[in-house]
């Protein structure tokens, strides 16, 4: 029997080469990690700092006879052995952490050929990680899941220039492209709660906020690019 998966994690998943072995970091109850088995990958490692997640993703390989699945308890990619994996999955942490986890061991991101990455926060530091570190953002999506958006990144090994404004830090290169469905919620939500910080700055008597008016203005401006129906 397939497991299945809420539609933040199958976004997740759909981005993995399952010709690859992969490591899902902080897999906590295992479903994403036993789905890329099922799904061919030749091995897959679901990692944990948590013993009692990795308990509930034990309980449920058990019920599933999967043995290119392994379960390690370890922090990030301490459980890892270098070479072992050429994909990495990273999902539901913010970006500062995302960042963290993978620059601690440099001996094993070396020998990673893909990443895939759904930070909850902090975008511009996965973009400005990727770049410095040699992985370029190949696609993003975003994904509406119990009444919430959120962000999908593949990257692979290559070369990509550091975001060089706030704009391109929080919508990185891809989405101003493709602007796919939910792009322009994002668009709003960022004008809304960048005013906000805007008018609290100005009130406070801060001179230096030409940096947050251009990044507001460049977020207006891609909404109106965008067609009526969606504006």
């Amino acid at each position: 029997m397939a497991i299945r998966l809420t539609k933040r994690l199958k976004a997740v998943a759909d981005y993995v080469d399952t010709h690859r072995a992969v490591a899902d970091i902080g897999c906590d109850h295992g479903k994403l990690a036993l789905y890329l088995a099922q799904a061919g990958c030749p091995k897959v490692l679901g990692c944990d700092i948590s013993r009692p997640s990795l308990e509930k993703a034990h309980r449920l390989k058990a019920q599933y006879a999967q043995p290119n699945l392994e379960l390690r308890t370890g922090d990030g990619l301490a459980a890892v052995t270098p070479g072992e994996v050429s994909a990495l999955v990273l999902s539901g942490m913010g970006g500062s952490t995302i960042a963290r986890i993978l620059g601690r061991h440099p001996d094993v991101l070396c020998r990673v050929e893909q990443l895939v990455l759904s930070p909850h926060s902090e975008l511009a530091q996965v973009y400005d990680f990727l770049a410095r570190n040699g992985f370029y953002l190949a696609d993003e999506a975003i994904v509406h899941d119990a009444g919430r958006l959120y962000r999908v990144l593949l990257a692979h090994r290559g070369v990509m220039p550091a975001p060089d404004d706030a704009f391109c830090g929080e919508f990185g290169s891809i989405l101003p492209v493709k602007r796919p469905e939910h792009y322009d919620t994002l668009l709003r939500r960022q004008i809304r709660l960048g005013s906000a910080v805007l008018a609290a700055r100005q009130a406070a008597g801060e001179a230096s906020v030409g940096e947050l008016v251009a990044f507001l203005n460049k977020c207006r401006e891609e909404l109106a690019c965008l067609s009526p129906s969606r504006n």
